[in-house]
């Protein structure tokens, strides 16, 4: 194991909104020096306590700013976490960074050096440099498609996430991905596809090989594989992106209306469904995230329509927690004292909502207005 040595250069911290910054690294592995472009989240500066899942992307000359750009708008809209996204440029080094061997078709030479580049310099530095989370996905187009598996084939995982687009793939590639893919024990997530109009060379493995990883059944891993369709090798990537990004973060997403009728509705426990999803995003991202008012107000739809209302109570309390100042605790636990027929504690409750904030049409005059409603009802 060769020893890392590396040096830091040009790094300006930003606040409020995501932009690319860059710096040089000197290695020791490589004996040369390697641009890399970095997006920190926008929360970064303001969030100290925060760490963010990596997102490293081989070919950053050309496939960053696509993969910045998707990971930023999205996780502006919370469909995604936000993250640390890295690319590294490669531009006239491709060919020694991917090289690999004619025996046993391995990273070697150069390429073996641009392999422990990645894993015994680059990202123990940016570990070091930045708070990072457990989560790391590794991206590639073409050549560095087909690279990023050699690091899937390790037994001990350095990245939990592959987006392989268009992949160029070596010889024996097809079937160790296959087999890793059938027997790995870690979790982790897999994204293969290619164009309808792709190159002879990509289409004659990739497109095998994307009809074998459907058949895959291993609960410990996540495999979307598609051909693109009236798509070439280079504009696939636009469309694939988004596509491979939302299936990595399928689980992440707060509760759409498809979820709550095919899912939510369909569970006898809706609070053992709802905590049962953020502890699930824990696992896969390591990320610790509050429960969404968005999936709060779900669930709370949820027990109204099967009519749970001792689940109200519980609902209640997730809001208090994850939601301290908002209307949504007290609101709850006036409801559930209502629907089983405590109208003096739930007057209590109401009007002790009347001065958190509100949340949507959950509103301090309708607080207010149902206290009134049961103050008239039951004469007090």
């Amino acid at each position: 194991m060769k020893r890392p040595l590396m040096i830091l250069c040009m790094l300006i911290p930003f606040v409020g909104f995501a932009q690319t910054e860059y710096f040089t690294v000197t290695s020791q592995v490589l004996q040369s020096k390697r641009e890399v472009k970095l997006q920190l989240p926008r929360s970064y500066s303001s969030n100290q306590d925060q760490s963010y899942p990596l997102v490293v992307v081989f070919d950053g000359d050309h496939l960053f700013e696509p993969i910045a750009g998707t990971m930023d708008y999205l996780s502006y809209w919370d469909e995604v976490p936000e993250a640390i996204i890295v690319g590294i440029n490669q531009s006239g080094m491709r060919n020694d960074d991917f090289q690999i061997g004619s025996k046993r078709f391995l990273p070697q030479g150069k390429g073996a050096d641009f392999f422990d580049f990645i894993e015994v310099e680059l990202i123990p530095m940016l570990e070091k440099q930045y708070r990072i989370a457990g989560f790391k996905m590794a991206v590639g187009h073409n050549r560095s498609a087909n690279f990023i598996n050699f690091f899937l084939l390790r037994e001990t995982l350095l990245f939990n996430a592959y987006i392989s687009l268009s992949p160029l793939l070596s010889t024996k590639m097809p079937e160790r991905i296959e087999n890793t893919l059938a027997t790995k024990k870690s979790q982790l997530f897999y994204y293969l596809s290619y164009a309808e109009q792709d190159f002879p060379g990509v289409l004659e493995k990739a497109k095998p090989l994307s009809q074998d990883l459907k058949q895959i059944e291993n609960e410990n891993v996540e495999i979307t594989s598609e051909q693109i369709d009236q798509a070439t090798h280079f504009t696939m990537v636009s469309r694939s992106i988004p596509k491979a990004v939302e299936a990595m973060f399928s689980a992440y997403r707060p509760i759409t209306q498809k979820n709550y009728k095919e899912k939510l509705l369909e569970k006898e426990d809706i609070i053992g469904f709802l905590e049962q999803k953020y502890i699930r995003i824990e696992e896969l991202y390591a990320l610790e995230v509050p429960v969404r008012v968005n999936d709060i107000l779900f669930a709370a739809r949820a027990i109204e329509e099967k009519e749970k209302w001792d689940a109200l109570k519980d609902l209640s309390k997730i809001a208090e927690r994850n939601h301290p100042d908002k209307i949504l605790g007290n609101y709850y636990r006036a409801l559930y004292y209502e629907k089983i027929g405590k109208p003096k504690k739930a007057i209590k409750y109401y009007n002790a909502a009347y001065s958190f904030e509100p949340v949507e049409d959950i509103t301090k005059d309708k607080v207010l207005d149902k206290a009134e409603e049961l103050k008239e009802l039951f004469g007090y």
